[in-house]
């Protein structure tokens, strides 16, 4: 029917620059359906076509076009602690995950409360505030021995200080660095 069609209108069409053409399609494939899915401790998901995981069942990881592709031979860990063997695309052999029990060293520390006087804890409350104090006054010392000295130079004072090189303008090769230099030197002054 389609061809029908095409050989109906291509020549009405091809006048215009289009072309009909149609592909043949490869007949549908068979849909495997999946029964049962899982999770490889990665993150992986697994499927097979039997209601459960199992020795001899089949076992499918899907392409990036949603398609079954077999889980590659190898052993792999699912996410519930079980190990998988496979071995062409076929579930070999299950087991559950080995874990050694760690062991873990208890050690228990009592604490001993200690227990101070009324006199005790005056007397060091008294020493922390004596300490303090002391640091105070000698911040406040500081503060006021800064505030009496003389203020920092200025840049202007730093600048008359220091004596500037000489300036070599026949060391330089235009005309425009030449300017750029004693602009530069007299407007620092």
């Amino acid at each position: 029917m389609i061809q029908e069609i095409l050989k109906k209108f291509a020549p009405q069409l091809a006048k215009h620059g289009v072309k009909l053409s149609v592909e043949e399609t490869a007949p549908e494939a068979t849909q495997v359906v999946m029964a049962a899915e899982g999770a490889l401790a990665d993150g992986t998901m697994i499927y097979s076509s039997a209601d459960a995981f199992a020795e001899g069942v089949d076992v499918f990881v899907m392409d990036a076009d949603g398609n079954p592709t077999p889980l590659a031979d190898g052993e792999y860990t699912m996410d519930n602690g079980m190990v998988i063997v496979v071995a062409a695309g076929v579930i070999e052999s299950m087991a559950e995950a080995i874990t050694e029990e760690p062991t873990v060293d208890v050690s228990i520390e009592q604490e001993v409360a200690e227990t101070y006087s009324k006199e005790q804890v005056e007397g060091l409350l008294n020493n922390i505030i004596t300490e303090f104090e002391a640091k105070l006054s000698a911040a406040e010392k500081q503060i006021t021995e800064l505030s009496k000295a003389p203020a920092a130079t200025t840049v202007k004072q730093a600048r008359q200080a220091t004596p500037q090189a000489p300036l070599n303008i026949t060391a330089m090769s235009n005309i425009e660095d030449r300017t750029r230099a004693i602009v530069a030197r007299y407007k620092n002054n």
